[in-house]
């Protein structure tokens, strides 16, 4: 699974989500699995959308959809980032919790 990371910002928050949530299935039909949204703890229009998919180049194929470019009505501007996860070393001194 690879995780994907949206950097967009927004003119208003709440338009985004309502347009966001409205397009989950969409995002689906195109294997983006929904994960947590961030906001900027500074600005509240810079937000952070965290997704995963088994197939980036389907995945890929969705942000160039209409409905994931938001055709400029809320999204100002936005970066995509592929993450990877990397496992810490941990301190023996750490309890688990």
């Amino acid at each position: 699974m690879t995780s994907i990371m949206i950097r967009i910002v927004v003119r208003d928050f709440a338009a985004w989500r309502r347009t966001h949530l409205a397009n989950a299935e969409s995002r689906r039909t195109y294997g983006l699995i929904d994960g947590s949204i961030y906001r900027d703890i500074d600005d509240s229009n810079v937000v952070l959308i965290h997704m995963q998919t088994m197939n980036v180049a389907r995945a890929w194929q969705w942000f160039a959809t209409e409905i994931s470019m938001d055709v400029g009505v809320t999204i100002v501007r936005r970066e995509a980032y592929l993450v990877e996860r990397l496992d810490l070393p941990r301190s023996s001194a750490r309890e688990e919790i």
